[in-house]
């Protein structure tokens, strides 16, 4: 099964209902032809009638339920590899969405500067004495601990604020629906000519 071809067909069919939000749709209708185009890249007729009825259908639930999509960008249903930048990026904005972090909308610089608050975070936590490789947890009640021993123990240290500005930037990229994994490729593809010590600076 080619997930990919599933949802190039799935992306073109025509849209005559959808809604957004935690009751989320996407309803097309039935028809002989829809029914052969999704037969001929393996989705079953039986399948297809699962999330609709004899007139309509609901690809988005048919998309997420069959495993052949994790995700919905710019208007199309997709699948990103489990552990990839971009699947990450999504993981990152869609729990910051859940969490209510974009129910009043930021400013650009806004989101900038909360990634300069944890690199900050890191340097604090540097000139206080923390080696760059190391992790504590804290609890609200039982306090310092070299391990987690429960999820309410929250991860410190400087590669915890490390993890934290590329979460924001992972969030900033799923909001603005910049493909960060094709960004870091390009940018270091070009590094990779660059001069040693390019542009004469001391740092």
């Amino acid at each position: 099964m080619n997930k990919q071809v599933i949802l190039d067909v799935l992306n073109s069919l025509e849209v005559v209902e959808q809604n957004g939000g935690d009751e989320a749709y996407i309803l097309v209708d039935v028809t002989p032809e829809m029914v052969d185009e999704l037969v001929e890249v393996g989705v079953t007729q039986d399948t297809i009638h699962k999330y609709g009825d004899a007139e309509t259908t609901c690809i988005l639930a048919m998309a997420f339920c069959e495993g052949y999509a994790n995700g919905f960008d710019k208007g199309k249903l997709v699948y990103r590899t489990p552990g990839t930048i971009n699947y990450l990026v999504n993981e990152a904005h869609c729990n910051a969405v859940d969490k209510g972090w974009w129910v009043e909308d930021r400013s650009f610089g806004e989101i900038i500067a909360l990634i300069h608050s944890e690199a900050s975070e890191a340097l604090e936590d540097y000139r206080n004495g923390s080696k760059p490789d190391e992790i504590w947890y804290q609890h609200k009640v039982t306090g310092y601990s070299t391990d987690r021993i429960t999820e309410e123990h929250k991860p410190c240290g400087i590669p915890s604020e490390l993890a934290d500005i590329v979460i924001r930037v992972f969030d900033a990229c799923g909001r603005y629906g910049i493909d960060l994994e094709q960004a870091i490729n390009e940018k270091m593809a070009y590094n990779a000519t660059r001069p040693q010590r390019h542009g004469g600076k001391v740092l």
